[in-house]
């Protein structure tokens, strides 16, 4: 009898340890982030995370070296490995841990045009045109190309512009060899053109685009660098809704010369013009955190001095200020009240929830509009994030973008350009 309950005793302390491991596992990967940011001196369990759920592993292809250690605080600025582990022992999921700078940085506020010029030819349809018999044709048609596709080479010929691509199909054979990039993968395609009935030239049959243009916020600058952060969110093509691949960009001063209000179930929007055609400031990366660069011209603004950033555990709910720019080239600060903040979605664009307050705002605008992308949130005086998104049903009500993860795509930026 004392055998049988000893050996049910162990069945069930073996169950309970399975479910923990099982439980802990999911709450590994529906909560705990693939990508944590932490500033210089702090530690990785100054977080909400129990401490011997992890271990840091230094970047092999970074130092000669290959370090596990609990804290972090003794590591430089740097991109290191992570192992989120059940009880400090039994690996549960991989993360990534972005060390940076605690710096202090200028929030902007201001609008700015942006151009974008595409890294390669991005496929945005297929397009059928009257041949020289009179059919509707597209060679790609029933092709493998899609939307998306990001065409690199035309017969071993890299074309940068569309103006380049139907010169170089002009000038072909009537065959041509297409080299298409989707996503990680390289893909060839043999194409047999036809001749378009308009001006006898051959024609491909796709649509694409080589540029994208708009108005946003620089969100700030380093002073030190001149390094920028603009919009909180990566700029989408919009016929395919990817992330738009860009070479190379710029950003332009702007003024608002309207704006068309925000009402429920339809986004408000700033409409703005380039003042001129002098860039400030190139932008090298697109990415779902915004765009980023280097400034050429600091703007003019209210808000000249530098301010701390703070990291996203010390984001609370309460009330807040946005720095944003609706009226000509006026920056002026406007009452918010954060209303939740998500620890947890660390490398999101979402990971707070603001509503507007300050009734000079929504007499203007409604709320939160198109275009206040990147206005910089303070809270206590530091740099807590950014604007990136609007409630469609409620344009008093957006998301925020915590600033660390902002400045973690920036420190990409400044590592580039020092040769890191």
């Amino acid at each position: 009898m004392r055998k049988k309950l000893i050996k049910t005793f162990s069945i069930i302390v073996a169950f309970a340890i399975v479910c923990s491991i099982i439980y802990t596992s999911i709450c590994a990967v529906f909560f705990i982030p693939n990508n944590i940011v932490l500033f210089e001196n702090s530690n990785i369990t100054d977080t909400e995370f129990a401490p011997q759920l992890f271990k840091v592993e230094l970047d092999t292809t970074a130092s000669n070296q290959n370090i596990i250690t609990k804290d972090t605080r003794s590591l430089s600025n740097g991109n290191y490995e992570g192992t989120v582990k059940f009880l400090g022992a039994i690996p549960i999921k991989n993360i990534d841990v972005n060390v940076i700078k605690q710096t202090k940085v200028i929030p902007c506020g201001n609008s700015i045009g942006v151009k974008l010029y595409t890294d390669g030819l991005l496929v945005v349809g297929i397009a059928d045109f009257e041949c020289t018999n009179g059919k509707m044709v597209s060679p790609c048609k029933n092709k493998n190309i899609k939307e998306g596709d990001i065409i690199l080479k035309v017969n071993s010929i890299a074309p940068k512009r569309i103006s380049e691509l139907s010169e170089v199909i002009s000038n072909s054979d009537g065959k041509v060899i297409l080299e298409l990039k989707r996503g990680d993968e390289i893909i060839t395609q043999s194409i047999t053109l036809k001749a378009s009935k308009a001006d006898g030239n051959y024609k491909l049959g796709l649509l694409v685009r080589d540029s994208a243009a708009g108005i946003g916020t620089l969100t700030f600058y380093d002073p030190s660098t001149k390094v920028f952060g603009a919009l909180g969110h990566g700029i989408s093509d919009a016929d395919t809704g990817k992330l738009l691949p860009v070479a190379s960009g710029e950003i332009l001063p702007s003024t608002i010369i309207s704006v068309e209000k925000g009402i429920s179930g339809r986004p408000g929007e700033l409409r703005g013009s380039f003042v001129g055609d002098k860039k400030i400031g190139s932008v090298n990366l697109n990415c779902d955190c915004g765009l980023y660069g280097n400034l050429d011209t600091v703007l003019s603004t209210n808000y000249l001095n530098a301010v701390e950033i703070a990291n996203k555990s010390e984001v609370i709910a309460g009330e807040a200020q946005i720095i944003s720019n609706v009226s000509g080239n006026q920056v002026e600060k406007y009452d918010i009240l954060i209303t939740k903040v998500s620890h947890q979605t660390s490398s999101d664009t979402k990971g707070m929830v603001i509503k507007i307050t300050d009734q000079r705002l929504l007499d203007m605008t409604g709320g939160i509009v198109q275009g206040m992308s990147g206005s910089p949130i303070i809270q206590n005086e530091k740099l807590v994030g950014a604007v990136t998104h609007v409630f469609v049903n409620d344009p008093t009500k957006g998301y925020g973008i915590f600033i660390e993860n902002m400045l973690a795509e920036a420190e990409r930026i400044k590592n580039k350009y020092n040769g890191r």
